[in-house]
């Protein structure tokens, strides 16, 4: 007889294998079933082993990612605040100074432009 026939059961049977034998399944076909799924748990272990190591990397850069968006949106607003204190010191430097009609030979008054737009 054939030296891979007598040992069936000890490899796993493919899935065409144990359709052909499925009229005439034997205690060797259990053995190269059970050899299938052990192995066939064995790669669906690996594989998903696999893939949550790389979903721990798609975690980690995400949450990097996250903290340097956190970071520019910060230093924008850092930015912004100290451009909003520049220009109002600008603002308050620069003063302009309006001819008024002299009362009582009081010169004219500097007035600020931020003044000036809220008298208008």
């Amino acid at each position: 007889m054939c030296r891979t026939l007598d040992l069936v059961w000890e490899r796993p049977w493919s899935v065409e294998e144990m359709r052909r034998a499925s009229a005439g399944w034997s205690l060797g076909a259990d053995a190269g079933l059970l050899l299938f799924l052990q192995d066939f748990s064995q790669r669906m272990l690996s594989r998903t082993h696999e893939i949550e190591r790389q979903l721990d990397s798609l975690i980690q850069n995400t949450k990097a990612t996250d903290s340097r968006l956190h970071s520019v949106f910060n230093d924008f607003l850092m930015l912004s605040n100290t451009q909003f204190i520049e220009n109002r010191v600008y603002d308050d430097e620069v003063e302009e100074t309006t001819p008024k009609p002299e009362t009582g030979g009081r010169p004219a008054e500097p007035v600020s432009s931020r003044e000036k737009h809220l008298q208008s």
